[in-house]
């Protein structure tokens, strides 16, 4: 008979194994994408935001883009450690990835087998990696890779001091990342007291004391730097006043969404604890602590008012936990269901297939594997010998990455952000109007160069249109790359 040590050290040796597979799975998804330079325009403002961070800028000064600081100072240690590499980076979202699916199969262990368990991670790691943007490494990333592993700890060890103020310290990076999940955190502080078992209500509030002084923490780390160099109102306006103001002009599709979502899941759920209610109260720490975190989530979409197919991945981790546990509970699986879920797994990464076929295609053409627009544009500037001092992308702004370049004002950190007057007064321009900041880059700071889509619209009374008509009048098309034009400011003579 295996003693407790050798049945734990067997149990360390599969755990390693299973973690290695996700990887590997993960990576294939993954690894074609490792060479795109445009995945999602979110992933390029952090990279530009985290560049900021290394070269001495706190977030927000230099530069700027509706985010809390960790994710910049994240994003900032992967570039002081490995340089400008996009490999390095989208190694860090594999990872990122992969540890969600590993924690996502340790709490649904607790709740069901460990067959289903494995396939609970695989499928976090499917959805976290497939579709849209998805492949990039989005805030939605680094916020669950901390939040999954603190409900893991709360839930398994909730009488252990020290993990329930590290679960806090992991919640309080998790806010840090993404601001609305102060909504689940808050939630489960106020309910964490339900989770401890056998205990007085004494050990109890010492338990949530402890997990609330570790958010705390994480949150105030990000305070301080602001705090010693007297600009503590930027922090407040940009990580709590902007995100208030923030109006993402939502269709009323993209309101109606979350409310009806809300309506199915809650009403599932109803039905679900009503027919097994016994098995919801011997599972009850992780119930309320998967409950209040989808909940949590859910009502921060509404308050939003608009879902993006990125946002689902702070959705996905406990919805997938609660649906694979709760199928478990209800069905028995047959041995041909397992065999459906393996095909489903070889069909489902149909982008990375396609991808994989693009890198296979330029090496045989002895092109590089680094490809799209991104990279040709700074590399005709090199070629050309020209290095413009200023320099803007209204798209494939990653350039300036690459180029060594900031964009014109840190409210275009991130393209979009020209057409949000609402964040105007909270990033302090003078500016009012979009077209009052169009004039103000165009015509007071004259950019060198611009580059935008090799076809600009300037008919209609949008935003767009009137930058596009600024431009034409002001600049000439010197050279179409790919999607892309670059436009050089014409030098008028007195």
């Amino acid at each position: 008979m295996l003693t407790h040590r050798e049945i734990q050290h067997t149990k360390w040796i599969s755990l390693g194994k299973l973690l290695l597979a996700y990887f590997g799975v993960s990576l294939f998804i993954r690894l074609p994408f490792f060479f795109r330079d445009y995945i999602d325009v979110d992933e390029s403002t952090f990279i530009l935001m985290g560049q900021s961070v290394v070269n001495g800028h706190l977030p927000f000064t230099q530069l700027w883009d509706l985010k809390p600081p960790a994710l910049f100072y994240s994003f900032a240690a992967l570039i002081a450690a490995f340089g400008k590499s996009f490999i390095a980076i989208r190694m860090a979202g594999t990872i990122l990835v992969t540890l969600t699916g590993f924690f996502v199969y340790l709490i649904t262990e607790q709740l069901s087998s460990s067959k289903t368990a494995f396939w609970a991670g695989m499928l976090c790691i499917c959805t976290s990696s497939l579709f849209g943007s998805l492949q990039g490494v989005m805030s939605e990333h680094f916020c669950m890779f901390a939040f999954v592993p603190a409900i893991y700890l709360l839930g398994r060890f909730p009488e252990k001091g020290a993990l329930v103020f590290l679960s806090g310290i992991l919640l309080g990076y998790s806010v840090m990342c993404k601001m609305n999940m102060a909504y689940p955190t808050l939630l489960i502080g106020l309910l964490y007291w339900a989770v401890i078992p056998h205990f007085s209500w004494q050990k109890a509030m010492v338990q949530t004391l402890l997990l609330g002084l570790g958010v705390l923490i994480s949150i105030s780390v990000t305070v301080l730097p602001y705090w010693f160099s007297g600009k503590w109102d930027l922090w407040l306006r940009s990580v709590v006043f902007a995100p208030m103001a923030y109006d993402p002009h939502a269709t009323w599709m993209h309101k109606l969404l979350p409310l009806i979502l809300g309506f199915i899941s809650l009403s599932l759920a109803y039905f679900f604890i009503n027919k097994h209610r016994s098995w919801v109260v011997e599972h009850k720490a992780y119930y309320i602590l998967l409950m209040a975190s989808y909940v949590g989530v859910f009502f921060s979409f509404i308050d939003l008012g608009k879902v993006n197919g990125h946002y689902l991945l702070q959705l996905y981790p406990m919805l997938i936990t609660l649906l694979c546990a709760g199928l478990s509970v209800s069905f028995r699986a047959k041995p041909a269901m397992y065999t459906v879920f393996w095909i489903l797994l070889i069909l489902a990464p149909m982008e990375s297939y396609i991808e994989y076929g693009v890198l296979i295609n330029r090496a045989s053409k002895g092109k590089s594997l680094y490809n799209e627009e991104g990279f040709t544009i700074p590399a005709y500037f090199s070629a050309k010998h020209i290095h413009p001092k200023k320099i803007w992308f209204l798209r494939y702004h990653i350039a300036y990455w690459l180029m060594d370049a900031i964009p014109p004002t840190k409210l275009v950190t991130h393209p979009s952000n020209l057409y949000r007057e609402e964040l105007y007064p909270i990033i302090g321009l003078k500016s009012h109007t979009t077209q009052e900041e169009i004039d103000r880059i165009v015509n007071r700071l004259k950019p060198d160069y611009v580059v935008g889509d090799s076809y600009l619209d300037s008919t209609g009374n949008s935003g767009a249109a009137y930058l596009a008509k600024l431009i034409l009048k002001n600049y000439l098309r010197v050279q179409v790359i790919g999607n892309a034009g670059i436009y050089k400011r014409i030098v008028k003579r007195l």
